[in-house]
């Protein structure tokens, strides 16, 4: 009888094992996701107001953003810029608020810039982490949050 529970406790064991940590399923971007309107508060003197816009579909991504000098983003814009790019879904962390987060390492295929990022999916919004002079940031930027169109 021992050796036939060790048996089916083992098999088990090896089972559990093959899964492993599939962390592409810990955060499913897919679909175009959109800001609302807001202050670019490093440009704060110009008065520059974004929309900002990511595409993600199999791990690519789009990423754009159009500026206006008003607060509506509305009439001519003054820029719109678009990059394009892989990312690649890490591990999940805890924030320095306790909150629950995704590393997320986006490559723009553009200028070969690396962005090591931080996502907390929450329905159908997000928001990123704050940006840290290229260090993975560990806790989320609130200002900008991004919705699923």
């Amino acid at each position: 009888m021992t050796a036939k529970c060790s048996l089916i406790i083992l098999s088990a064991l090896c089972l559990a094992s093959c899964g492993g940590d599939n962390s592409s399923n810990l955060l499913n971007l897919s679909g175009k996701w959109t800001s609302d309107c807001y202050l670019d508060v490093p440009n704060i003197i110009s008065n520059e107001h974004i929309i900002e816009e990511f595409v993600f579909s199999n791990g690519t991504f789009e990423h754009s953003t159009r500026t206006w000098t008003n607060s509506t983003c509305s009439g001519e814009e003054n820029s719109n810029y678009i990059w394009s790019g892989t990312y690649i879904v890490g591990n999940s962390i805890i924030t320095s608020s306790g909150l629950e987060a995704v590393e997320v390492d986006f490559d723009y295929d553009e200028n070969g810039f690396k962005w090591l990022q931080i996502i907390r999916l929450n329905g159908n919004e997000f928001n990123y982490g704050v940006f840290n002079d290229g260090i993975r940031p560990v806790e989320l930027d609130f200002w900008i949050t991004l919705t699923k169109q």
